[in-house]
């Protein structure tokens, strides 16, 4: 992958922060992990992360159709016995090798090198001394200390006749990098309190983030369903394991059910929300995607009434929002089981 320029509009030497070699590292290494996870490359984790999931919800939309037609023995084309082993067949394999990408290490020559989720967890893990307080709320020049421009924004307001008026609406987006970030380091410090378990009145420049914290992201992407998925692919689907090998890895232990996927995409997805939107601070990691198009369109030619279309119109909205939830609730679902023992 080609290198990225760093996305940073304050030069180091104009942060407020005292370890500039520091900041240095973590500008640079920052900018790389926020490349792997939310940039512009087809292999971004990202845009792995909502294919692997919209994959998913079609394929469940589907199958569940199929279960309505054999429940109601309607005739329908989706009740071909073929047809529907192809398309279970393709889902197993594509949702295994899916999470099996995500969890690829990273390769030991550059040539070879993979994005993958798991990589980006242990790349952020072995510079987890990187992430100190005031890097973390300074990285792109955001003031160590909000109070003197949070004073010094609400005495211009007072100074303001229109804010005496009692019509004045303010609007206008705070600033996230440069001095006048002071609504940023506010914001950042907070987030800071709970990674590194620290009370507002004890914050320190050299403040750590928990280790608890990096280790709890390693537990959950090394949940056994992940693991499962990349025995089953690693045996079955990415290579042809010859009888000793299967004999160690035997299909039946390593086969996938819903729930099995459905725990992974678990795993995954909270992982990736929380490195993007709580332990980078940058962004979250973006919606699971809602079709432009009508996913259901000629439908009724199947025999889909509209009753069972709309129940059908439900799941895939219940399953996306189930992991959209994931996403959006990262942090409470990790934070809470962190032990405070700083690094």
């Amino acid at each position: 992958m080609l290198p990225q320029q760093e996305p940073y509009t304050t030069a180091i030497e104009d942060c407020d922060v005292e370890d500039k070699v520091g900041l240095a590292e973590y500008r640079s290494r920052r900018a790389d992990w926020l490349d792997w996870l939310i940039g512009e490359d087809d292999h971004a984790i990202s845009h792995q992360l909502r294919s692997m999931a919209w994959s998913y919800i079609t394929f469940r939309v589907i199958n569940e159709r199929r279960r309505h037609a054999v429940r109601s023995d309607t005739p329908s084309i989706i009740r071909n016995h073929t047809l529907f082993r192809f398309m279970t067949t393709g889902f197993v394999a594509t949702q295994a090798l899916a999470i099996r990408r995500l969890d690829d290490k990273e390769a030991n020559k550059p040539r070879e090198q993979v994005i993958s989720l798991r990589r980006l967890v242990v790349d952020i893990c072995r510079h987890k001394h990187l992430f100190t307080r005031e890097v973390f709320v300074g990285y792109d020049g955001a003031p160590f200390d909000p109070e003197p421009g949070k004073a010094s924004h609400w005495r211009g307001l007072y100074e303001r006749p229109e804010y005496w008026s009692g019509v004045e609406v303010a609007t206008e987006a705070y600033p996230t990098t440069g001095p006048e970030a002071w609504e940023f380091s506010e914001c950042a410090h907070e987030v800071f309190d709970r990674l590194s378990g620290t009370r507002p009145s004890s914050r320190q420049r050299e403040d750590k983030i928990s280790v608890d914290v990096f280790a709890a992201l390693e537990r959950m992407i090394d949940d056994p369903s992940v693991e499962q998925a990349r025995k089953l692919s690693n045996k079955y689907l990415a290579h042809a394991a010859d009888p000793l090998s299967r004999r160690q890895t035997p299909l039946d232990e390593v086969g996938l059910s819903f729930n099995q996927i459905d725990k992974a995409h678990e795993c995954l997805l909270t992982v990736g929300g929380f490195v993007a939107s709580t332990l980078l601070y940058e962004n979250w990691l973006g919606e699971i995607p809602t079709p432009q198009f009508d996913i259901f369109e000629h439908a009724e030619q199947s025999g889909l009434n509209e009753h069972e279309l709309r129940r059908l119109k439900r799941l895939a909205k219940c399953l996306a929002e189930r992991r959209q939830r994931w996403i959006d609730a990262a942090a409470d679902r990790l934070l809470p089981s962190v032990c405070q023992s700083p690094a």
